[in-house]
């Protein structure tokens, strides 16, 4: 038994050391057993590891090929249900797939606009959503069709649907214990788990040009992620948005796109695509075939192979196999592109057969497929549609740099103009105070002359007093009245010599027209200046918000500055614009102390010159109200004064009459 087990299990090892101790005859035959067994154990183990090795990649092999005919399998799948579309309707879905475009050109950018490329591809956008929404109305059995988009709290907003009552909604997302989404249409935006792909297929994914691509064309793109519940009575999680709940069927289709128009799309280094230089196509190999770049700067230069003679094609300009110049703007400049950091964003296109004449429990796959073909192309299109937004927007914003250098000149003549006229104005606002000044002296003196002539009883005298207290009013009131008029005609020669300039209306009608936030300084502008001229502004957006600013009627207001004058009787309800009020703004005015761009020191001063005007008035008033108060405090003093003369005078009567008797 003992020898059995030792045979079974050392034999083989002790057998091949004994005959190779016996072969070799070792000095030291003991150590040369030891180190041949251990030699044998490390061998074994070796054996043993490369077997498990061919083993594991036999396997992994069999799971690849697994995953990979699993895929080829849905892709099989999804192209035969592109197939089956009709071609009517495949035409009308290519169409939807079209990014909306605006001409540059076109009046967006003209100088009375007030709405921006970006604004109006932003409206072609939502048409486009509207459009998809009754295009799968009309080529499906759904009873209704609604389009949501995913709003920043993550929430759904149903933003066109064939029922108006859905129309509008919201759907607020919460999760429950699990971090499952509580309601239906939220679970498309979780995303699937997807298996390690294995080398071979990240090497393919990261060069899709191999040898079976060449040959077999392009794969299809992977269609969106869909929910579909056959019978929506069964499943608490479906919406119904108030309607009657009856048997129907409900799908729910993802349709990403990337948006290239947020806060933070702009890089930190402009982003700007530099073309390529002129010496770059020369310097491989100085072929006439050999690659063009794509004149129109997108954000990659398209490569087309010339061998066969065909024209390379781009935006500006194209040449023929011979490099022949086929267009004659070829020698113009390319357009300038920008680059985006874009975002993640999404719509669900939902439907369902709620209330149909004839149930069939679950949506037909044909259709299901038609969804998520219609989720895709638009993706795409909204997502090419955001770039053309991103493009205008910096487009603009490359208009606004050079309009601003355009604008310092006239900027610079303008105030110095502004000061000029200020300053003449001042001077003759104290020329014609200080003849008011002469005048007011003059007829104080010729009150007090009369005041004194003899045979003057003392009624006489007494009026003598009150004009001479009248005039020393007016001789008190003169400080205060000056600066009001000297403020006031400041305020007119202003808007005379700057309001009126048509650069700076122009600058700022550009930079509004922005759908990006522009730097803060410009934004902290624009909410001053609106709330020093707009009251309804003033009173309901106190904190700087550009969404507020940019929607808010700029047109209504640009007029204002030139006939803008608050200290006009009657204008406190139209200016509202107290001491207090202009006080607390020109201190937000005078912190502007930006010297660009251009428009921004040029209102600020025109602003400056309102609310200023609006404090000196203030203490004009409070002057003559005080003089009033102390003018009738004296006529009350004369009054008992003269009472008191009197009754000490009746008194005396008395005494001497009452002698005389």
């Amino acid at each position: 038994m003992d020898a059995a087990w030792l045979k079974q299990n050392v034999g083989e090892a002790l057998t091949a050391a004994m005959a190779d101790c016996t072969r070799k005859q070792p000095a030291d035959p003991i150590s040369f057993l030891g180190k041949h067994l251990v030699h044998f154990v490390d061998a074994a183990e070796k054996a043993l590891r490369e077997e498990q090795c061919q083993i594991d990649a036999a396997e992994r092999a069999k799971c690849e090929e697994q995953v990979r005919e699993a895929s080829r399998a849905r892709e099989e799948a999804e192209q035969r249900a592109r197939d089956a579309v009709p071609v009517a309707i495949a035409a009308e879905l290519d169409v939807l797939a079209q990014p909306s475009k605006v001409d540059f050109c076109e009046t967006a950018h003209g100088k009375a606009s007030f709405v921006s490329v970006a604004d109006e591809l932003a409206l072609l956008a939502k048409e486009k959503l509207a459009a998809s929404v009754d295009f799968f109305y009309r080529n499906s059995s759904a009873e209704a069709v609604y389009l949501a988009k995913v709003n920043a709290d993550g929430n759904l907003v149903f933003v066109s649907s064939s029922d108006p009552a859905i129309q509008g909604k919201i759907l607020t997302k919460s999760d429950d214990e699990e971090g499952k989404p509580s309601l239906l249409p939220f679970d498309v935006l979780v995303p699937d788990e997807e298996p390690e792909a294995d080398e071979d297929a990240k090497e393919e994914e990261e060069n899709p040009e191999t040898a079976e691509d060449a040959l077999e064309g392009a794969k299809p793109p992977k269609l969106p992620k869909f929910v579909h519940v056959r019978n929506m009575l069964r499943d608490d999680r479906v919406p119904f948005f108030g309607r009657v709940p009856t048997l129907g069927s409900f799908v729910a289709v993802h349709v990403p796109y990337k948006c290239s128009v947020h806060k933070d799309a702009i890089p930190e280094d402009g982003g700007l695509i530099l073309p390529p230089e002129p010496d770059a196509e020369a310097d491989e190999g100085n072929n006439e075939d050999s690659d063009e770049v794509n004149e129109s700067g997108g954000e990659e230069a398209a490569a087309a192979a010339a061998t066969d003679g065909t024209d390379a094609e781009g935006d500006g300009a194209s040449e023929n196999a011979n490099g022949e110049e086929q267009d004659g703007e070829a020698a113009s400049e390319p357009k300038k592109r920008w680059r985006a950091n874009t975002v993640d964003a999404s719509y669900i296109l939902c439907f369902d057969t709620l209330g149909s004449d004839s149930f069939v429990e679950g949506v037909p796959e044909a259709e299901i497929e038609l969804a998520r073909n219609l989720a895709h192309q638009l993706g795409e299109a909204l997502t090419a549609t955001e770039d053309e937004r991103y493009q205008a927007e910096m487009q603009l914003r490359d208009e606004l740099l050079q309009a601003n250098e355009s604008a310092k000149e006239a900027a610079a003549t303008s105030l110095a103009t502004a000061d000029e006229e200020v300053s003449a104005a001042a001077e003759q606002a104290r020329a014609d105070a200080a003849k008011a000044a002469e005048a007011a002296e003059a007829a104080a003196a010729a009150s007090e002359g009369a005041s004194e002539g003899e045979g003057e009883d003392a009624e006489v005298k007494q009026e003598g007093e009150g004009d001479q207290g009248s005039s020393d009013a007016s001789l008190e009131t003169l400080e205060e009245a000056v600066a009001f008029k000297e403020a006031h005609s400041k305020l007119r020669a202003l808007q005379q010599g700057l309001a009126v300039a048509e650069w700076w209306q122009e600058h700022l009608r550009t930079y509004t027209k922005l759908c990006i936030d522009p730097e803060d300084h410009v934004q902290q502008a624009l909410h001053v200046f609106l709330r020093v001229y707009v009251v309804d502004f003033r009173n309901a957006v106190p904190e700087k918000n550009w969404e507020a600013i940019k929607a808010h009627e700029h047109a209504s207001w640009f007029s204002v500055p030139a006939q803008f004058d608050p200290t006009e009787p009657g204008s406190e309800a139209s200016c509202g614009l107290d001491a207090a009020t202009a006080g607390a703004l020109l201190e937000e005015v005078q912190a502007l102390t930006f010297e660009e761009p251009a428009w921004i020191p040029a209102l600020a001063k025109l602003a400056s010159g309102a609310l200023e005007s609006v404090l000196a008035r203030a203490a004009h008033l409070a002057k003559l109200e005080e003089i009033e108060v102390a003018r009738i405090a004296a006529e009350e003093e004369a009054a008992a004064a003269a009472a008191a003369a009197a009754a000490a005078a009746a008194a005396e009567e008395g005494e001497a009459a009452a002698e005389e008797e």
